[in-house]
């Protein structure tokens, strides 16, 4: 095997195996679209890269965001405006996956339009932080699963769940931020329904970083 042989993942391949993880660059808009300067960005890394991760990209617009120019697909208003950047990774001869995320409690009201960030427990890390109610989970999992019928539409050959770093799905996985004791206390589940629910929606490939 090869670093210049495809990379097959299902029915996607790519020229090659070099993968650009994502990476937040605070070049999206205030607004979560893709600006000139963020598409000129990931366009230059298709020179080297068979297959580019978009950067963290939040799944509504109440509490997932984690930056402030960070990218959204929150709306379906809003997958037009994805069309240029799919477009322009494709026109080079790379493939393009976007990654999703709820930031959970790592973010601030400041930043999620001045709502109180959500977690599977009370545990603050920047401010007071409110522990999900089942409503909450079930929305929070539905809304993972239209912001990937969002990529689907707007292109992408395929998503990925942020199942790292500290974010929602990883507050659920650890037990050092999820005290609770419902069935939700084994954070396996919300993952497995997030993951299950997101398949159901999209013929793409899902993957997942953990």
């Amino acid at each position: 095997m090869k670093i210049t042989e495809p990379l097959v993942i299902r029915d996607v391949e790519a020229r090659n195996r070099v993968v650009m993880a994502p990476m937040i660059t605070n070049l999206a808009s205030p607004g979560g679209y893709p600006t000139d300067e963020y598409v000129a960005y990931m366009a230059r890394r298709t020179s080297s890269a068979g297959l580019l991760l978009t950067e963290y990209t939040y799944i509504n617009a109440v509490d997932s965001r984690g930056s402030p120019n960070e990218l959204g697909l929150y709306s379906d208003e809003v997958v037009p405006k994805f069309y240029r950047l799919v477009d322009a990774v494709h026109s080079r001869g790379s493939k393009i996956f976007v990654q999703l995320v709820h930031a959970g409690r790592k973010t601030k009201s400041s930043i999620i339009w001045g709502n109180k960030p959500i977690a599977p427990s009370p545990i603050p890390i920047m401010e007071p932080v409110q522990e999900m109610g089942i409503n909450d989970i079930k929305r929070v999992i539905n809304e993972f699963g239209n912001a990937a019928s969002r990529a689907e539409a707007a292109g992408f050959d395929g998503v990925e769940i942020h199942g790292a770093h500290g974010y929602l799905v990883a507050q659920f996985l650890s037990p050092a931020t999820n005290k609770r004791r419902d069935e939700y206390g084994d954070g396996v589940l919300f993952l497995e329904e997030v993951l299950r629910e997101v398949r159901r929606r999209v013929s793409i490939p899902v993957g997942l970083r953990i």
